[in-house]
């Protein structure tokens, strides 16, 4: 690993070659939105969306203008406080709705791929929340969708675009060569308790693709990926509830002259902070995804670093977003972002033999077929 190469600026829109700008250019469209306010429709009511709502209701140039929900109901009760945002029940009329200009999705995991393929086939640039695919076979097409109809396709990293983890990155050099890290991202599903009592839930259903590798893990995957580049060797482990999904687990990624641990789980919150090892001191950092604090220890010697920064962090990726949406530049940095993380968390699955999203619903339909017959 080249330790001086380790850095990936997201802040540096536009030095990649044959942009999308260039494309819309050689086909007579217009240059993006140009300016203007993009008017974003939702999909999904659960957490991550109204985050996402709340974050950017000041964004200049961000205006809520649709929600899809489960239900009209759904959708309504949702968008109370949030304006008059048109209300749908289902996706594809949204994706046909000419008032709107990009959508977010936060829907399950199992939902997204096909609601990515739906929006963006209607012309509409799409911010996803990670992970858009269990697949790197469905990875590729969203990719290749998105550039057959000229829009940007985005996965949502927001802590990628905030202000203190770009300030946090020159606070590494001083820890020397880098030898060992470990990123976290552990919490206790509210569904949880439920599925302990024996009530079915989606969060803990096999078909829905909800894992903990795939829920929990991605963020730090993706963290340490975009830090310190891909892996020379991956291996993971982890616990699968009885006639459930995977839960909890570690990967192990090993790197020349480093090793990289993720440790995530969805059932189970952790004491420990993320941390960085290297040979001139160590750094803490208490949450990978919004991180506000840091203690450095160089030499018995102690500093301690905070970043003044909401909780909320949507708004910055949301900026970036709408920025490549005028100029069609930026996001193949994301892409490789993504298809590297999938590559991970793919080999993690194939692993431990987990089956992924289209392959148990084939099992399930095939033992149905078996019981008619």
């Amino acid at each position: 690993m080249n330790q001086k190469n380790f850095y990936t600026d997201f802040d540096r829109f536009g030095k990649e070659e044959g942009t999308m700008r260039e494309d819309w250019a050689k086909q007579g469209r217009s240059e993006g939105i140009g300016g203007g306010i993009v008017r974003f429709g939702v999909s999904g009511t659960g957490l991550d969306a109204e985050k996402f709502c709340q974050s950017n209701r000041f964004l200049r140039r961000f205006e809520l203008a649709a929600v899809c929900g489960e239900t009209a109901k759904e959708a309504e009760e949702f968008c109370v406080g949030k304006g008059r945002p048109l209300l749908f029940d289902d996706p594809g009329s949204m994706a046909s709705c000419q008032d709107l200009n990009a959508v977010y999705i936060s829907r399950d995991i199992m939902d997204r791929y096909d609601q990515c393929i739906l929006m963006m086939k209607e012309g509409k640039h799409v911010l996803c929340a990670s992970p858009m695919a269990d697949s790197m076979e469905k990875l590729k097409e969203l990719y290749r969708v998105a550039e057959e109809n000229q829009v940007i396709l985005l996965e949502s990293f927001p802590f990628l675009y905030t202000p203190s983890f770009q300030k946090m990155k020159p606070y590494l050099d001083s820890l020397g060569t880098i030898r060992h890290v470990t990123f976290q991202n552990c919490y206790s599903s509210v569904s949880y308790e439920r599925w302990k009592r024996g009530i079915p839930t989606r969060d803990f259903a096999p078909e829905t693709a909800l894992g903990g590798l795939m829920e929990a893990g991605t963020i730090p995957v993706a963290a340490m990926i975009h830090l310190f580049g891909s892996p020379e060797k991956v291996r993971g482990s982890y616990i699968t509830l009885p006639d459930s999904i995977d839960v909890t687990g570690s990967i192990l990624m090993v790197y020349e002259g480093m090793i990289g641990e993720v440790i995530y789980s969805k059932i189970t919150d952790s004491a420990m902070p993320s941390q960085i090892q290297g040979e001139e001191g160590s750094m803490i950092l208490r949450e990978i995804d919004n991180i506000k604090d840091l203690s450095i220890t160089r030499r018995s010697v102690r500093q301690a670093v905070h970043f003044e920064q909401s909780d909320n962090v949507f708004h910055h990726e949301t900026e970036a977003f709408i920025k490549m949406t005028d100029s069609g530049k930026g996001w193949k940095k994301s892409k490789k972002l993504s298809r590297k993380t999938m590559k991970v968390l793919q080999k993690v699955r194939k692993q431990n033999k987990v089956k992924e999203q289209d392959e148990f619903l084939d099992q399930k339909t095939e033992k149905t077929n078996e019981e008619e017959v």
